[in-house]
């Protein structure tokens, strides 16, 4: 019977962001509240001593055995290797028929209808697995692998995460390369995963096999074999052929086999935080209340295909079906390359902590450059974005590099440079109809920079239309792959967006940028290449083109800060 636990507490947080101490309280409490996990699944009964049969083939047999059947197969009329097999076929099913009534009628070769009823149980137990695994492993397999670790191998994960400190690493060799820091960190790694001792890998093997023989079993086609029963009258419920369904059944009376022991404590834990972590987000949903879902359901769904394994000798009936005395189940391979998603995922996970600290560390410095080039304006930043301090907004690409043109806009194209660019587009004779155009669809660009934005930042709002659908992928309760794919659509949508504003406004400056270095580069005669009436726009004075030069210069310097921008935040 399972209790329900009286203090779900500790499970308010997820222990993906438990300490190892916490962790270990989180296993006790998993290990009072649940037995079945040290228990075997699958015990290799001893049933050749208790069936009077021969293991071995006829041609196997002493001579005298054989002569034996050689008489009496001459006295019904068969042959005697057929006689042998009915002989041994009635005493397995007689002893069948002893133990589990009601599941095999071996003289009809017919699956009866408790059977039926066994596998429709076992079908929603797998099931309740099936889930599980869709939201854990199937997600991030080395993400799921490295937290099985850092519970099976505390101190190698501690020491994966201390010697690959990007921080660490640049105090301790402060002259080194961003190339040579990433190398020393992978060979910390390396060195790292090389302490892991053989009973430390047989305890990950064996959790990655239990792993994936709980897949093969919850991915095992059930339906296919059940649809094969039918109702007969005679049998007062559905039955089956067992010879129409036996490669089925020898399918999985191996995954059966191989799947001897029930998941470890620290599977379990890794399974069902997984399971939780998008259920994170919703303030209304009671962790602890889940866990204890989690657990009884596991618990029940073990006690099943425990159940299952003690009350079906589903290999004594294949040897009846299959007229086959020597038939044994088989392990199936599997778990085998932990190793290898293991390091990968470490791998990978080295590689990018050392680009966020990169881009992190880089997007401080790049700000406060940004600072002191708006002179002490502050970045306007868009609402409804997610930062450290709105967790819950919208997850998007680009935010500094928006944040940044919404500055640049009131800093510095209203205040500095709309009027000479208004000057210009309105009183300029430009010599080609081409400069004109590119100047003017420049200008227009830049003109509603700002509403272009606010315009996309009202998209990405609770009430604009990306917004509503981000928020309604962190309500959404069908299965986390249907989920994922609506939240990478919108995202995807919003991100090109981003891409679009950014590409339109970065062709603009550039744009201008060349017409103006244009404008303010004579010809040898002293004239502009490009307006035919520079010198009447700037008067007897130098003022309009001294502010000319001024604005060149600071649209140089706010696409160079754009193009770093970019580099940073949209170039991954």
């Amino acid at each position: 019977m399972f209790l329900i636990m009286e203090d779900s507490s500790i499970f308010g947080k997820l222990a993906a962001g438990l300490s190892p101490v916490e962790r270990k309280i989180f296993l006790a409490k998993l290990s009072q509240y649940s037995s079945l996990p040290r228990e075997i699944l699958y015990e290799a009964q001893n049933e050749a001593a208790s069936i009077p049969i021969h293991q071995v083939a006829y041609s196997q047999l002493p001579w005298y055995v054989r002569a034996f059947f050689v008489v009496l197969s001459f006295l019904k009329g068969t042959s005697p290797i057929r006689f042998f097999e009915n002989h041994q076929v009635a005493i397995i099913g007689k002893w069948i028929n002893e133990r589990a009534p009601g599941i095999y009628d071996y003289q009809r070769d017919l699956l009866l209808p408790e059977l039926y009823e066994k596998l429709v149980n076992l079908k929603d137990a797998a099931r309740f697995f099936y889930k599980v695994l869709d939201q854990s492993i199937n997600r991030d397999k080395g993400a799921f692998y490295a937290f099985l670790g850092s519970l099976e191998m505390e101190e190698i994960h501690s020491r994966l995460n201390k010697e690959t400190d990007p921080e660490l690493l640049i105090a301790e060799n402060p002259k080194a390369s961003e190339a040579e820091l990433r190398q020393l960190a992978v060979g910390s790694m390396e060195k790292t995963l090389a302490l892991i001792t053989e009973g430390q890998k047989n305890t990950m093997y064996a959790n990655t096999r239990s792993l994936h023989c709980l897949k093969a079993l919850s991915t095992f086609l059930f339906d296919r074999l059940i649809l094969n029963f039918s109702d007969h009258a005679a049998s007062k419920g559905p039955v089956c052929t067992a010879g129409m369904v036996k490669d089925q059944l020898i399918i999985l009376q191996n995954v059966l086999f191989s799947l001897k022991y029930a998941p470890s404590l620290a599977l379990l834990e890794s399974l069902f935080v997984f399971t939780l972590q998008e259920g994170q987000k919703d303030k209304k949903m009671d962790m602890g209340m889940e866990m204890d879902r989690l657990l009884s359901q596991a618990e029940k769904s073990l006690g099943i295909i425990h159940d299952f394994n003690q009350e079906v000798p589903l290999t004594q009936i294949l040897r009846c079906t299959c007229r086959d005395l020597t038939m044994s189940p088989l392990d199936i391979s599997g778990g085998e390359d932990w190793f290898l998603v293991y390091r990968d995922h470490w791998r990978r996970y080295v590689e990018d902590r050392f680009t966020q600290y990169i881009q992190v560390n880089g997007q401080q410095r790049l700000i406060d450059s940004i600072n002191q080039f708006f002179k002490r304006t502050n970045l306007k930043w868009l609402n409804y974005v997610a930062s450290d301090s709105n967790p819950q907004g919208f997850p998007l690409k680009g935010k500094l590099c928006l944040s940044f043109l919404l500055t640049f806009y009131s800093s510095i194209f209203v205040e500095k440079l709309n009027e000479p660019f208004e000057s210009i587009l309105l009183g300029g004779n430009f010599y080609n109809r081409e400069d004109r155009t590119a100047f003017t669809e420049s200008y227009n660009e830049l003109m509603k920079l700002e509403e272009t934005i606010r315009q996309f930042e009202m998209r990405i709002s609770p009430v604009g239309e990306l917004g509503k659908r981000y928020a309604a992928t962190q309500v959404d309760r069908t299965i986390s792959s249907s989920r994922r794919h609506k939240l990478l659509s919108v995202t995807d949508e919003a991100n090109q967006e981003v891409f679009n504003i950014v590409g339109s406004v970065g062709t603009a400056l550039e744009s201008i940028i060349n017409i103006l270095g244009r404008i303010l580069k004579s010809t040898p005669s002293g004239e502009s290449e490009v307006l035919m009436n520079l010198t009447q726009l700037a008067g007897k004075g130098t003022g309009f083109i001294t502010t000319l030069k001024e604005s060149l210069d600071q649209l140089q310097e706010t696409l160079r800060f754009f193009n770093d921008i970019i580099a940073l935040e949209l170039r991954k």
